[in-house]
């Protein structure tokens, strides 16, 4: 019998955790497998630990496990991974299957500057690109291709990147350098999935910043693209057509 473990980040905001929650629990009602379950990597109930576990009593022989994170950084490349080879030795009998997080998109790009509010502006904007941060390479150049699939937008100026952990610029430094030197609106695009503590952080600087035409976008999880990218994605694994093994984290 097949299930799926959706794997969130988890949030020391319990706000957050329920975003998540509800916005799993929506896709799950739309994906044809009798076992489902969500679990946190951190920070929140139920690990990775209890969630293979559960489908395990519940009579699952097959697991596929769906990361719910935008990129291949550390987390998707080495600590879930981790984790699952260990409960993959706990449990030799049953057989998973790792899948990839969201990665660079261009339907996910051209959602979100579809239903951002940004066309209703009227101008040509300043885009400010707000990402977590990664000391791992290959998740700043993706977020770069993101940037540049945004930049090709016929309402977008040009975009700039700020990053909240782990790399620089950091969004705040970046931020007021807009407000200085930038007369067009500047619309500010959280590419955060869920709210937080980091959404926090941006809505703080925002109101810090005196600037007439700063836009705040909201997370990238109010969009239904992205629901219907999970779901999706989860359907081909379910039907086999998409496996990647656990030691892997490949970007799409």
């Amino acid at each position: 019998m097949k299930a799926i473990l959706y794997i969130c980040h988890g949030s020391r905001l319990q706000e957050a955790c329920k975003e998540a929650t509800a916005f799993v629990t929506s896709c799950m009602e739309r994906v044809s497998a009798p076992i489902q379950q969500i679990c946190f990597l951190e920070l929140a109930p139920p690990s990775i630990a209890e969630g293979i576990t559960t489908c395990v009593q519940k009579g699952a022989t097959e697991i596929v496990i769906v990361p719910i994170f935008l990129l291949a950084a550390v987390h998707v490349k080495k600590d879930i991974p981790e984790e699952l080879e260990r409960l993959q030795n706990q449990y030799p009998h049953v057989s998973f299957s790792y899948g990839n997080p969201f990665g660079v998109s261009r339907k996910l790009v051209t959602a979100v500057l579809n239903g951002s509010g940004i066309k209703m502006i009227g101008k040509r904007v300043t885009l400010l690109l707000v990402a977590r941060g990664s000391s791992d390479a290959e998740t700043l150049r993706d977020v770069r291709d993101i940037a540049l699939l945004f930049e090709a937008a016929d309402e977008v100026v040009k975009v700039e990147v700020g990053y909240l952990a782990a790399a620089k610029p950091q969004f705040e430094e970046k931020l007021h350098e807009l407000v200085q030197t930038t007369n067009a609106p500047i619309v500010i695009l959280p590419y955060l999935l869920f709210t937080g503590l980091l959404m926090k952080r941006i809505e703080k600087a925002v109101r810090k910043n005196n600037h007439s035409h700063i836009v705040l976008c909201p997370y990238l999880s109010k969009n239904q693209a992205f629901q219907d990218m999970l779901i999706e994605r989860t359907e081909e694994m379910i039907r086999e057509d998409v496996h990647v093994p656990i030691n892997s984290a490949n970007k799409e």
